[in-house]
């Protein structure tokens, strides 16, 4: 018997239950309200019951249907993933994954990358960890900075071609930059990208069709999905930018827990798990979501699966004053 194992784990869910104290305090209705429907399939992935954002997006009623999206790459590009954490690794395409910042590896020393590519496709119903939207999906990681504040034009640019390069069907692009520095040369990648494209939409909480600009979801471009942030309440992120001429739609952001690099302990959440907010942890749940949708449905192009997401979102009262879809990623409905 693995002693060890079982007082880390003991450890771990200790440690998430303090971590989520003052949330649960915070949100307790909301929180009961997100699972109070949940009839249809779960899993018995440790934390689970802790993942309000899987059932905000009716996932637990879509994984009826289909719970592997195999046969669709992801390209996640970001600060890198943790390709040894058990909760992921048989998910990841190492032989693919590629850092295109000199010398540093494949390694995530931020958390950022590690804690998005969970939500896409953390491994599910192991009995271990959470779950991802996808249980399993081939997730290419392409590393594109070493801490998250320094990523250039050329890196981004340079990551995106490579997807295209290595076949990939989706790219997570949860990265934003509020200038006027419109970056011709990643225009033009995405432009030539063939797959799906899905961006955050920033964290301004600005109006980004008036008041300023987030790029890339200021692009105009068809193969893009821009993705803003909302809370377990239902209420639109405080820190999200919105735009009902550049945001799409809106997906669960606020308070998320994901996979986080094991060997980066912040003394609070459990080993290798962190609760995280952003737009940045909106957007793998739409890329996530557009992965089972194409694996299910192959055939659809780009632009039919971009409006499978976008026509089937939960509608929400006052939305179409902040979003194109005017609602919520619901990925049961979108299959």
């Amino acid at each position: 018997m693995n002693y060890k194992k079982i007082i880390i784990k003991f450890m771990n869910c200790f440690l998430l239950l303090i971590s989520l104290f003052v949330f649960s305090i915070t949100y307790a209705k909301d929180y009961k309200k997100c699972f109070a429907s949940i009839s249809s399939t779960s899993t018995n992935d440790d934390y689970f019951n802790s993942q309000w954002g899987l059932a905000a997006i009716n996932a637990p009623t879509a994984w009826d249907t289909i719970t592997s999206a195999s046969s669709v790459r992801v390209a996640v590009i970001d600060t890198g993933v943790d390709i040894t954490h058990v909760d992921i690794a048989a998910n990841l395409n190492s032989s693919l994954s590629y850092s295109v910042v000199d010398d540093t590896g494949l390694t995530d020393n931020d958390g950022h990358g590690t804690h998005v590519a969970g939500i896409i496709g953390a491994i599910g119903n192991n009995h271990y960890g959470i779950s991802g939207v996808c249980w399993s999906v081939d997730i290419v990681s392409i590393k594109v900075d070493q801490d998250g504040d320094n990523i250039t034009e050329t890196a981004m640019a340079s990551a995106i071609n490579y997807a295209e390069s290595i076949g990939a069907d989706i790219i997570n692009f949860s990265i934003s930059w509020e200038s006027f520095d419109y970056m011709q040369s990643v225009y033009n990648a995405i432009s030539n990208f063939s797959g799906l494209f899905v961006c955050a939409a920033g964290n301004s909480g600005a109006d980004i069709d008036d008041y300023g600009v987030s790029y890339p979801s200021n692009y105009s471009l068809n193969n893009i999905i821009s993705v803003g942030s909302i809370n377990i309440d239902g209420s639109i992120s405080g820190f999200s930018n919105y735009g009902v001429g550049s945001v799409d739609l809106f997906a669960p952001g606020g308070g998320i827990l994901s996979l986080y690099p094991e060997d980066i302990y912040n003394g609070v959440n459990p080993i290798g798990y962190n609760v995280m907010s952003g737009t940045s942890m909106a957007t793998p749940f739409v890329s996530g979501a557009a992965a089972l949708i194409w694996a299910k449905n192959p055939n659809l192009t780009v632009a039919q699966l971009k409006s499978r997401i976008l026509n089937n979102v939960t509608i929400k009262t006052g939305f179409d004053d902040y979003c194109v879809s005017g609602g919520v990623l619901n990925l049961a409905a979108a299959l």
